[in-house]
Protein backbone atom coordinates (compact mmCIF):
# COMPACT_ATOMS: atom_id res chain seq x y z
CA UNK A 1 0.00 0.00 0.00
CA UNK A 2 1.36 3.00 -0.90
CA UNK A 3 1.24 5.97 1.23
CA UNK A 4 3.19 9.35 1.40
CA UNK A 5 4.45 9.28 5.42
CA UNK A 6 5.35 12.96 5.49
CA UNK A 7 1.15 13.57 5.34
CA UNK A 8 0.07 12.32 9.30
CA UNK A 9 -2.46 9.87 9.71
CA UNK A 10 -4.30 11.73 11.86
CA UNK A 11 -4.53 15.69 10.80
CA UNK A 12 -3.77 15.01 7.75
CA UNK A 13 -1.14 18.07 7.09
CA UNK A 14 1.90 17.26 5.26
CA UNK A 15 4.26 17.54 8.75
CA UNK A 16 5.02 14.37 9.54
CA UNK A 17 9.08 13.80 9.98
CA UNK A 18 11.57 10.76 10.91
CA UNK A 19 12.37 11.37 14.73
CA UNK A 20 13.44 8.09 15.39
CA UNK A 21 14.82 4.99 13.26
CA UNK A 22 14.30 2.15 14.43
CA UNK A 23 16.06 -1.68 13.34
CA UNK A 24 12.84 -2.20 11.29
CA UNK A 25 11.20 1.13 10.61
CA UNK A 26 11.07 4.67 11.22
CA UNK A 27 8.84 6.62 13.50
CA UNK A 28 7.90 9.84 12.32
CA UNK A 29 6.32 12.32 14.60
CA UNK A 30 3.78 14.87 13.25
CA UNK A 31 5.11 18.48 13.75
CA UNK A 32 1.21 19.66 14.07
CA UNK A 33 -0.67 17.81 16.33
CA UNK A 34 2.38 15.52 17.63
CA UNK A 35 1.13 12.26 16.92
CA UNK A 36 3.86 9.19 16.39
CA UNK A 37 3.57 6.62 13.91
CA UNK A 38 5.54 4.34 11.81
CA UNK A 39 6.36 4.06 7.88
CA UNK A 40 4.63 0.42 7.97
CA UNK A 41 1.22 -0.28 6.83
CA UNK A 42 -0.54 -3.75 6.38
CA UNK A 43 -2.44 -5.07 3.43
CA UNK A 44 -5.71 -6.04 3.32
CA UNK A 45 -5.98 -8.13 0.16
CA UNK A 46 -6.50 -12.01 1.66
CA UNK A 47 -9.05 -10.72 3.62
CA UNK A 48 -12.46 -12.49 3.90
CA UNK A 49 -11.30 -15.89 2.27
CA UNK A 50 -12.80 -19.00 3.64
CA UNK A 51 -10.62 -20.58 7.05
CA UNK A 52 -10.03 -24.17 7.66
CA UNK A 53 -10.13 -25.43 10.98
CA UNK A 54 -7.23 -27.73 9.96
CA UNK A 55 -3.99 -25.06 9.65
CA UNK A 56 -4.66 -24.90 13.54
CA UNK A 57 -1.05 -26.84 14.85
CA UNK A 58 -0.61 -27.69 18.06
CA UNK A 59 2.41 -24.80 18.30
CA UNK A 60 -0.62 -22.34 17.16
CA UNK A 61 -2.79 -23.72 20.47
CA UNK A 62 -0.51 -23.49 22.41
CA UNK A 63 0.68 -19.61 21.74
CA UNK A 64 -2.69 -18.80 21.99
CA UNK A 65 -3.64 -20.93 25.17
CA UNK A 66 -0.21 -20.02 26.93
CA UNK A 67 0.39 -16.46 25.35
CA UNK A 68 -2.67 -14.43 23.88
CA UNK A 69 -5.02 -15.95 26.88
CA UNK A 70 -2.39 -16.36 29.65
CA UNK A 71 -3.44 -12.99 31.36
CA UNK A 72 -7.42 -14.37 31.96
CA UNK A 73 -7.84 -11.65 34.27
CA UNK A 74 -7.52 -8.81 32.21
CA UNK A 75 -10.44 -10.55 29.96
CA UNK A 76 -12.29 -10.55 33.28
CA UNK A 77 -11.42 -6.56 33.42
CA UNK A 78 -13.17 -5.72 29.91
CA UNK A 79 -16.26 -8.13 30.67
CA UNK A 80 -16.36 -5.28 33.98
CA UNK A 81 -16.25 -2.72 31.66
CA UNK A 82 -18.64 -3.23 29.58
CA UNK A 83 -21.24 -4.24 31.82
CA UNK A 84 -20.44 -0.84 33.86
CA UNK A 85 -22.48 0.83 30.72
CA UNK A 86 -24.26 -1.42 28.89
CA UNK A 87 -26.63 -4.18 30.47
CA UNK A 88 -25.27 -7.53 28.85
CA UNK A 89 -27.91 -9.82 28.69
CA UNK A 90 -29.42 -9.33 24.95
CA UNK A 91 -26.71 -6.72 24.15
CA UNK A 92 -25.39 -7.07 20.92
CA UNK A 93 -21.35 -6.72 20.98
CA UNK A 94 -18.97 -6.86 18.01
CA UNK A 95 -15.22 -7.59 19.30
CA UNK A 96 -12.98 -5.79 16.47
CA UNK A 97 -9.50 -7.76 16.78
CA UNK A 98 -11.15 -10.25 19.07
CA UNK A 99 -7.90 -12.56 19.03
CA UNK A 100 -8.49 -16.33 19.61
CA UNK A 101 -11.91 -15.42 20.62
CA UNK A 102 -11.65 -15.68 25.01
CA UNK A 103 -13.29 -12.36 25.70
CA UNK A 104 -16.34 -13.55 23.28
CA UNK A 105 -16.72 -16.74 24.55
CA UNK A 106 -16.92 -14.50 28.54
CA UNK A 107 -19.40 -12.22 26.64
CA UNK A 108 -21.55 -15.44 25.57
CA UNK A 109 -21.39 -16.62 29.10
CA UNK A 110 -23.49 -13.38 30.10
CA UNK A 111 -26.44 -13.68 27.70
CA UNK A 112 -24.49 -10.60 25.05
CA UNK A 113 -25.06 -11.74 21.76
CA UNK A 114 -21.51 -11.19 20.26
CA UNK A 115 -19.44 -11.74 17.00
CA UNK A 116 -15.88 -10.79 16.06
CA UNK A 117 -13.81 -9.69 13.98
CA UNK A 118 -10.55 -10.96 13.07
CA UNK A 119 -7.88 -10.97 10.47
CA UNK A 120 -5.55 -13.74 11.32
CA UNK A 121 -6.42 -17.04 10.16
CA UNK A 122 -5.07 -19.32 12.52
CA UNK A 123 -7.06 -16.98 15.46
CA UNK A 124 -10.44 -17.39 13.37
CA UNK A 125 -9.95 -20.66 13.11
CA UNK A 126 -9.06 -21.15 17.28
CA UNK A 127 -12.05 -18.97 18.22
CA UNK A 128 -14.39 -20.81 15.91
CA UNK A 129 -13.43 -24.48 16.31
CA UNK A 130 -12.14 -24.44 20.18
CA UNK A 131 -14.26 -21.98 21.65
CA UNK A 132 -17.58 -22.08 19.60
CA UNK A 133 -17.84 -18.30 18.95
CA UNK A 134 -18.59 -16.15 15.68
CA UNK A 135 -16.04 -14.53 13.92
CA UNK A 136 -15.64 -12.51 10.23
CA UNK A 137 -12.22 -11.91 9.13
CA UNK A 138 -13.61 -8.62 7.18
CA UNK A 139 -12.19 -5.36 8.71
CA UNK A 140 -14.86 -2.92 10.05
CA UNK A 141 -13.97 -0.78 7.14
CA UNK A 142 -15.03 -3.51 4.69
CA UNK A 143 -18.41 -3.29 2.76
CA UNK A 144 -19.03 -6.74 4.73
CA UNK A 145 -19.62 -4.56 7.82
CA UNK A 146 -20.72 -1.22 6.19
CA UNK A 147 -23.39 -2.19 3.36
CA UNK A 148 -25.07 -5.07 5.94
CA UNK A 149 -24.83 -3.81 9.64
CA UNK A 150 -25.19 -0.09 10.11
CA UNK A 151 -26.36 0.74 13.71
CA UNK A 152 -26.65 -3.16 14.39
CA UNK A 153 -24.40 -3.56 17.65
CA UNK A 154 -24.78 -1.42 21.36
CA UNK A 155 -21.07 -1.63 21.75
CA UNK A 156 -18.11 -1.97 19.71
CA UNK A 157 -14.89 -2.83 21.72
CA UNK A 158 -10.87 -2.62 20.49
CA UNK A 159 -8.92 -4.13 23.14
CA UNK A 160 -5.24 -3.42 22.33
CA UNK A 161 -6.59 -3.29 18.46
CA UNK A 162 -6.04 0.76 17.64
CA UNK A 163 -2.83 1.01 17.83
CA UNK A 164 -1.98 -1.81 15.32
CA UNK A 165 -4.59 -0.15 12.40
CA UNK A 166 -3.48 1.44 9.74
CA UNK A 167 -5.54 4.57 9.61
CA UNK A 168 -7.24 4.97 13.24
CA UNK A 169 -9.35 7.51 12.48
CA UNK A 170 -11.02 6.01 9.11
CA UNK A 171 -11.19 2.45 11.66
CA UNK A 172 -12.93 4.89 14.41
CA UNK A 173 -15.19 6.27 11.89
CA UNK A 174 -16.03 3.07 10.32
CA UNK A 175 -17.24 1.41 13.92
CA UNK A 176 -19.10 4.43 14.36
CA UNK A 177 -22.01 3.78 11.77
CA UNK A 178 -21.76 0.06 12.89
CA UNK A 179 -23.21 1.58 16.05
CA UNK A 180 -26.90 2.36 17.45
CA UNK A 181 -27.30 6.20 18.35
CA UNK A 182 -26.55 5.96 22.03
CA UNK A 183 -24.38 2.86 21.40
CA UNK A 184 -20.98 2.67 23.15
CA UNK A 185 -17.07 1.73 22.13
CA UNK A 186 -14.78 0.93 24.75
CA UNK A 187 -11.13 0.62 23.93
CA UNK A 188 -7.87 -0.09 25.36
CA UNK A 189 -4.47 1.09 23.88
CA UNK A 190 -0.67 1.40 25.00
CA UNK A 191 -0.55 5.13 26.05
CA UNK A 192 2.32 7.76 24.81
CA UNK A 193 2.34 9.61 28.01
CA UNK A 194 3.61 6.31 30.34
CA UNK A 195 6.70 5.86 31.88
CA UNK A 196 7.74 3.12 29.82
CA UNK A 197 7.30 5.34 26.23
CA UNK A 198 9.38 8.24 28.11
CA UNK A 199 12.09 6.31 29.06
CA UNK A 200 12.24 4.98 25.32
CA UNK A 201 12.93 8.00 24.08
CA UNK A 202 15.15 9.06 26.85
CA UNK A 203 17.13 5.71 25.60
CA UNK A 204 17.30 6.79 21.87
CA UNK A 205 18.63 10.46 22.41
CA UNK A 206 21.22 9.13 25.40
CA UNK A 207 22.19 6.95 22.53
CA UNK A 208 22.11 8.69 20.29
CA UNK A 209 19.69 6.63 18.58
CA UNK A 210 22.54 3.57 18.47
CA UNK A 211 20.17 1.78 21.64
CA UNK A 212 16.17 1.93 20.92
CA UNK A 213 15.29 -1.69 23.04
CA UNK A 214 12.34 0.27 24.88
CA UNK A 215 11.09 2.02 21.44
CA UNK A 216 11.56 -1.15 19.93
CA UNK A 217 9.71 -2.88 21.94
CA UNK A 218 6.40 -0.45 21.45
CA UNK A 219 6.61 0.35 17.92
CA UNK A 220 7.47 -2.40 14.74
CA UNK A 221 7.85 -2.26 11.12
CA UNK A 222 6.61 -5.99 11.08
CA UNK A 223 2.69 -6.82 9.28
CA UNK A 224 0.08 -6.39 12.12
CA UNK A 225 1.91 -4.86 15.03
CA UNK A 226 1.99 -1.93 16.16
CA UNK A 227 2.09 1.23 13.86
CA UNK A 228 1.15 4.10 16.16
CA UNK A 229 1.21 4.46 20.44
CA UNK A 230 -1.32 7.65 21.16
CA UNK A 231 -1.82 10.50 24.05
CA UNK A 232 -4.73 11.37 25.04
CA UNK A 233 -4.91 13.97 22.83
CA UNK A 234 -4.79 12.15 19.67
CA UNK A 235 -7.35 9.61 21.35
CA UNK A 236 -9.98 12.59 21.51
CA UNK A 237 -9.20 13.81 18.38
CA UNK A 238 -9.65 10.13 16.82
CA UNK A 239 -12.66 10.20 18.76
CA UNK A 240 -13.80 13.73 17.68
CA UNK A 241 -13.21 13.21 14.16
CA UNK A 242 -15.45 10.27 14.30
CA UNK A 243 -18.62 11.97 15.61
CA UNK A 244 -18.49 9.95 19.21
CA UNK A 245 -18.22 11.65 22.39
CA UNK A 246 -15.55 10.75 24.56
CA UNK A 247 -16.42 9.80 27.70
CA UNK A 248 -13.56 8.90 29.81
CA UNK A 249 -9.71 8.15 29.69
CA UNK A 250 -8.16 6.58 32.57
CA UNK A 251 -4.69 4.91 32.37
CA UNK A 252 -4.32 1.33 33.99
CA UNK A 253 -1.33 -0.95 34.37
CA UNK A 254 -2.16 -3.74 32.46
CA UNK A 255 -0.54 -6.43 30.74
CA UNK A 256 -1.53 -8.24 27.09
CA UNK A 257 0.79 -11.21 27.58
CA UNK A 258 2.91 -13.00 30.71
CA UNK A 259 5.47 -10.12 31.37
CA UNK A 260 8.45 -13.29 30.45
CA UNK A 261 7.71 -12.10 26.56
CA UNK A 262 8.25 -8.44 27.00
CA UNK A 263 11.97 -9.28 28.85
CA UNK A 264 12.41 -11.28 25.87
CA UNK A 265 12.19 -8.65 23.51
CA UNK A 266 14.76 -6.45 25.29
CA UNK A 267 16.74 -9.48 26.95
CA UNK A 268 17.94 -11.98 24.17
CA UNK A 269 19.17 -14.45 27.14
CA UNK A 270 17.02 -16.51 28.34
CA UNK A 271 19.24 -17.50 31.66
CA UNK A 272 18.83 -13.17 32.39
CA UNK A 273 14.98 -13.44 31.86
CA UNK A 274 14.42 -15.92 34.05
CA UNK A 275 16.45 -14.50 36.48
CA UNK A 276 14.91 -11.04 36.38
CA UNK A 277 11.46 -12.59 36.04
CA UNK A 278 10.45 -13.14 39.67
CA UNK A 279 12.56 -9.85 40.65
CA UNK A 280 10.50 -7.86 38.25
CA UNK A 281 7.06 -9.68 39.74
CA UNK A 282 7.79 -8.62 43.41
CA UNK A 283 8.49 -4.85 41.87
CA UNK A 284 5.57 -4.51 39.64
CA UNK A 285 3.05 -4.28 42.61
CA UNK A 286 5.36 -1.16 44.07
CA UNK A 287 6.40 0.43 41.23
CA UNK A 288 2.67 0.52 38.93
CA UNK A 289 4.03 1.57 35.37
CA UNK A 290 0.22 2.73 34.32
CA UNK A 291 1.36 1.88 30.33
CA UNK A 292 -2.11 1.95 29.32
CA UNK A 293 -5.27 3.85 28.91
CA UNK A 294 -8.93 2.56 28.94
CA UNK A 295 -11.15 4.93 26.98
CA UNK A 296 -14.95 5.20 26.63
CA UNK A 297 -17.32 6.46 24.11
CA UNK A 298 -20.69 7.02 22.94
CA UNK A 299 -22.15 7.70 19.73
CA UNK A 300 -24.75 10.82 19.36
CA UNK A 301 -28.35 9.87 20.37
CA UNK A 302 -30.61 11.26 17.54
CA UNK A 303 -30.88 15.23 17.77
CA UNK A 304 -28.26 15.07 19.98
CA UNK A 305 -24.91 17.25 19.17
CA UNK A 306 -21.20 15.55 19.64
CA UNK A 307 -19.47 18.03 22.57
CA UNK A 308 -22.83 18.47 24.51
CA UNK A 309 -23.46 17.02 27.94
CA UNK A 310 -26.22 14.41 27.45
Amino acid sequence: MDYDFNVCKLCSRPSGRVAYLLGDCSIYVCAECGFHYTDHLDSAETVGRPVDSSILTRDVVEYIENGLHANAGRFDVHVSELSSVLQLEGARVLDVGCGGGKFLSLLASTGANSRGVELSDVRVAYARSRLGVSVDNYPVEHEFWQLHHEEEFDAVTLWDVIEHVNFPVETVRAISRLLRPGGFLLMDTPCRESLFHQLGVVEYRATWGRQHVLLSSLYSGADFAHKQILSHGDIRRVIEAAGLILLSIRNVAELSFPFESYLRRAVSNDAVVRMLTPLVQLARPVIKIRNKMIVGARKPRLLERPGLDS
